[in-house]
């Protein structure tokens, strides 16, 4: 009996599903990965499962132990190498690799082995991608992408699209990821256009755990494979609670089962173990983060593993324009994430938030530097991100604003005096003060002693037209 560790990796997601800011392509290409993923290894594997054990399957990664026999070893080495060659042919510009670790006989994956094989995937990420079709000098290429050209051509579109682009279109339902959410009676937009006009925001969201690793390190030190694969799971199912909970709160409609089923400004993009990217409405955003940061605190208090006290997660928000490339928007939202996480030290769930007011936003390090630090002396930038508490007042206060008796052009007035420094400044918070009585505005309460916290005051005045009123 030999006893293998398998590991699967897609790579460049975001880029993948990411390349254009059409919605068909974006949900066709999510659900290839997530195909991939699942039923196409099921299928492929199907006759070495049964005394397989499966760790990870999401997000486009597959850790998997199988135990084979003598003399099913030849037949399994050559299911492992079709895989590769099929799923290269089947999907086009798909970005993966695959590695597999001898292992002691009936033993489960140590630190060490588990090490050794995301090393072996890390090294064949950084080989060149070999597409069979390549081969050819002669292959047509689509005249607007330059990639290759899909055949054969039955209609205008099929000779607008490019191979790995039709394949993407075929899978526009978007079937499998939206199984998942077997609670929601709704209907899921297939264009952009359908969550928000050309000249409206749209925010896109993701939401990772923090400090998953930790429990899986003492899971692996105690050799327990079945336990690992029960908290993946647990974890897994708390992060579908809270998703369907979140989507629940954020638009009442879906509620109702018995109601005809009615089209909310909501794409789920990624849902994959502790993993969650979407595509909503500005003016939902907000609320859609918070609950679902919530619910998951509490429902993974349910693990085990946690002891009583939950996993806390970490999220970044990113508004643009409709029309702004998602590409580069994929980019900055996972950027505002790791950004969220290292603000809070992972000690809390926490959001960081930014609005693109450029052509051109990605690096959030660059946005910080170019346009959250206007002088030596202050900054746009607040080194803690919002917790969800914080996060909840924000959006109250940011309310408070939006009232029509609300001096707003006296309080943006302030904030270019703290700017300039101007030596006027202070007069111009008492006349605004005048105007405002305390009982209408808490978040400027202590404004008569000192000055409103710099960033905190930026981002009301940036962000208060993206919350929902």
């Amino acid at each position: 009996m030999h006893t293998y560790y398998y590991g699967f990796a897609v790579y460049s997601i975001q880029s993948y599903i990411f390349e254009t800011n059409k919605l068909k392509e974006i949900i066709g290409a999510s659900e290839i990965v997530e195909k991939v993923c699942k039923s196409k290894f099921q299928y492929h594997f199907k006759d070495f499962l049964q005394n397989a054990t499966i760790l990870l399957q999401a997000a486009g990664n597959i850790r998997c132990v199988f135990s084979i026999s003598d003399a099913e070893l030849d037949r399994f080495k050559e299911i492992y190498a079709k895989f590769s060659m099929y799923i290269t042919l089947e999907y086009p510009e798909l970005k993966f690799c695959q590695a597999i670790l001898d292992l002691e006989e009936k033993s489960d994956p140590t630190a060490e082995s588990i090490q050794k094989l995301n090393q072996a995937l890390a090294t064949k990420k950084q080989r060149p991608v070999y597409y069979p079709r390549l081969a050819c000098m002669g292959v047509a290429r689509n005249q607007r992408t330059r990639k290759i050209q899909s055949y054969p051509i039955e209609s205008k579109l099929d000779k607008e699209l490019d191979l790995a682009t039709k394949i993407k279109h075929k899978h526009k339902d978007g079937k499998l990821l939206l199984d998942k959410l077997k609670n929601i009676h709704a209907e899921f937009p297939i264009e952009l256009e359908e969550i928000a006009s050309e000249q409206s925001f749209i925010a896109l969201v993701h939401i990772d755990t923090n400090g998953l690793g930790n429990f899986i390190e003492k899971l692996i030190d105690n050799s327990d494979s079945k336990a690992l694969q029960k908290f993946s799971n647990e974890v897994e199912a708390a992060t579908i609670n809270a998703l369907e909970t979140a989507i629940k709160e954020t638009f009442p409609i879906v509620k109702d089962a018995i109601c005809e089923k009615q089209k909310i400004p909501f794409r789920p993009v990624l849902i994959g173990g502790d993993d969650v990217t979407v595509i909503i409405k500005a003016e939902h955003a907000f609320d859609f983060t918070r609950v679902y940061m919530s619910t998951f605190e509490d429902h993974s208090k349910q693990i085990k593993e946690t002891k009583g006290k939950g996993l806390t997660v970490a999220s970044g928000i990113a508004f643009t324009k409709q029309k702004f490339p998602l590409h580069y928007t994929a980019d900055l939202v996972e950027d505002l994430c790791k950004n969220a996480k290292t603000g809070s030290n992972r000690e809390y769930s926490a959001i960081r938030v930014h609005r693109v007011r450029n052509t051109y936003a990605s690096d959030f390090e660059r946005i910080k530097d170019s346009e959250l630090t206007p002088n030596d002396k202050d900054s746009f930038y607040n080194a803690k991100p919002f917790s969800i508490v914080e996060l909840a007042q924000f959006q109250a206060d940011a309310l408070s604003i939006k009232k029509d008796d609300f001096p707003k052009a006296d309080l943006e007035e302030h904030l270019s005096q703290i700017i300039l420094d101007n030596p006027q400044r202070t007069f111009l918070k008492d006349r605004m003060l005048e105007k405002l009585p305390k009982s209408k505005a808490e978040f400027i309460k202590d404004m008569h002693k000192e000055e409103l916290d710099l960033p905190y005051l930026y981002n009301l005045i940036n962000l208060q037209k993206l919350v929902k009123a």
